[in-house]
């Protein structure tokens, strides 16, 4: 019953980097201009400009849309998906607080293996 359910989702996701060649930048035709499109292109504002040049300002919040992929940015921005950080999201429903929810969900698992094991 959903009553007694301490978590409403979980999920995860690989951990996305996000970076910018600033050679490849720099050596376009109007590198400043370039820039500010970048920024403005991104929908989700992973990108700010600094210097008068284009920064990752926060990589997380990527959606993977491809805005900065395409041209006339080719070339000048990398986006990978890490295979080896993973983003655990836990959402709590108010038993437990968010943060002691895998830790007791572990040990409830752990004992279970055990009685299995048992068996």
């Amino acid at each position: 019953h959903a009553k007694w359910q301490p978590a409403s989702a979980c999920f995860y996701k690989l951990k996305t980097t996000v970076t910018i060649n600033q050679d490849v930048l720099a050596s376009k035709e109007d590198p400043k201009s370039m820039a500010k499109k970048l920024v403005k292109a991104c929908p989700m504002r992973v990108f700010e400009l600094e210097d008068l040049t284009a920064v990752v300002a926060d990589s997380s919040r990527c959606t993977l849309c491809r805005e900065c992929l395409a041209d006339p940015f080719e070339g000048i921005v990398t986006v990978e998906k890490s295979k080896s950080i993973v983003e655990f999201v836990i959402e709590s429903m108010g038993q437990y607080p968010s943060s002691q929810l895998l830790p007791v969900a572990m040990k409830v698992f752990a004992e279970r293996c055990r009685k299995l094991a048992k068996h």
